[in-house]
Order: C-alpha cells, then structure tokens, then sequence
C-alpha cells in the first residue's frame, strides 16, 4: 500500500501497526522503530551505457530521462530528497504506482531509475548499479498511533519484530 494509505488507516484506527520508512501525521503522533534498512540501486536498461558499472555517482544521473514511483510514496520522498541534498534536478517521464512497473520501464529503455533490489528486479531487462555517493537507502520500521490503546496481541507481534529484526 502506497505510504499515504498506511497513514490514513494508522490515523483512522483501521491498523495497528504498518511496516514502513518513518511517517508522520497532522493530527496524530506517531511512534516508530527501525528494523532494517535497504540499500537503493540505480537501474539502467541492459544495453545502456552505464550497464556494466559496479558503481556509479547518483550525479552521473541527472541528464537521463528518469522513471519514478509516484508522488504520496514515501520511497519518491526519499529519492526526491536525495536528488535534491545532490543538487540535481531529475528529468521524470513517468511516475508509476509501484516498483515493478518502474522497473518495467527502465527494462523497456524509457529511463533509469532509484530503487531498492525488488523481489523479481532480475526478471526485467535491467542492470543494478550499487550508488558511490552519496549514500542511497531507505529505512523501514514498524509504526503504531503513540497514544492509542494497543492489543496484547497487536503489542507482542511489535515485540516479536523489533527482537527478530536485532538479531538480522
């Protein structure tokens, strides 16, 4: 579910708990503890010119038509921030519903992207370069309403991932 559908359902009492990067909320807090983070990955076409890189500045970027995930994801937050801590201002062609799709694209030759490594990423005609710098990664965590009664059930499930999410 898109990262604003998340937040609504958390604020609306609907969830308990979401598995997500950090968010916030106008009119509720919200508390949140990391449990892993990902590594994010520019993806180029297989017969693009930077296809056989190991590692690539996010700024070698900035002049390729670019495939993003769309606005109300908190992943297009993060790639929209990393771009713009870079000074570069992207050229986006298509903003697509989710990752796949992205990848589709890329694997299609309309752009390049700034993913994480997708189950299936393989699967599309695609090659994964590792980001030299800046340091491109998102942060998962588990998410509940700070003041809001919290299941026994609800409670040890929260316990349970943060234990097993220390041990990773």
């Amino acid at each position: 579910a898109a990262s604003y559908n998340l937040l609504k359902w958390l604020e609306e009492g609907q969830i308990d708990l979401c598995l997500s990067q950090r968010i916030r909320s106008k009119t509720i807090e919200i508390d949140w503890i990391e449990l892993w983070s990902e590594e994010l990955f520019v993806i180029v076409p297989k017969n693009h010119r930077f296809a056989n890189r190991e590692s690539i500045k996010l700024e070698e970027i900035k002049d390729e038509p670019f495939i993003s995930i769309k606005r109300g994801n908190a992943l297009r937050l993060i790639v929209d921030k990393l771009f713009k801590e870079a000074g570069i201002t992207t050229n986006i062609t298509f903003a697509a519903e989710e990752m796949h799709t992205v990848a589709g694209f890329v694997g299609a030759g309309l752009g390049v992207s700034l993913i994480p490594n997708v189950k299936g990423l393989n699967d599309y005609n695609v090659c994964k370069i590792r980001v030299s710098e800046p340091i491109c990664e998102r942060k998962i965590g588990v998410s509940w309403a700070a003041n809001r009664y919290l299941s026994p059930a609800a409670n040890q499930f929260k316990n349970y991932l943060v234990e097993y999410f220390k041990e990773k």
